[in-house]
């Protein structure tokens, strides 16, 4: 082969493989998995946060929220996990601290999820939830 046409393929080749690695990479951002209908850990104790913490009491089993409730799915596209752990922690509006009722579920006490793991679980769900990758409703984990 010519030296330009060796030229020419590497670049493609180092172009190419450098697109296949940042896609992967942004694949990774996402703070949630799923696969084949069934959540990751942290994710699924996320799930647990949500519908034991009394998340769904108001935002619904859906987190799309109603005439007086925030919708989660909307909210989610611009709230960042920061945002969205000040709220739990705070409250926001009408909505009371929150953080209390997450840490006392039993299964957050038992399994020994620290704060910053609960709320990290939840913004995965949230998010995945906001993103259209994960469906309403109890999933199970991944098993390992």
């Amino acid at each position: 082969m010519k030296p330009e046409i060796v030229k020419k393929l590497g670049t493609g080749f180092v172009l190419g493989a450098s697109l296949l690695f940042a896609g992967h990479a942004m694949a990774q951002d996402k703070p949630y998995v799923i696969e084949d209908g069934k959540l990751d850990e942290a994710t699924w104790i996320g799930m647990k946060i949500y519908q034991r913490g009394r998340c769904e009491t108001c935002h619904g089993p859906d987190a799309a929220g109603g005439a007086a409730f925030p919708n989660l799915l909307e909210a989610l596209k611009t709230t960042d996990k920061a945002t969205l752990t000040e709220i739990v922690k705070n409250g926001k509006g009408s909505m009371p601290p929150m953080l209390e009722n997450v840490m006392n579920i039993k299964m957050i006490k038992k399994r020994g999820v620290s704060e910053e793991q609960a709320m990290d679980s939840l913004y995965a769900y949230l998010k995945g939830r906001s993103d259209g990758a994960i469906p309403a409703g109890s999933l199970k984990k991944i098993k390992k």
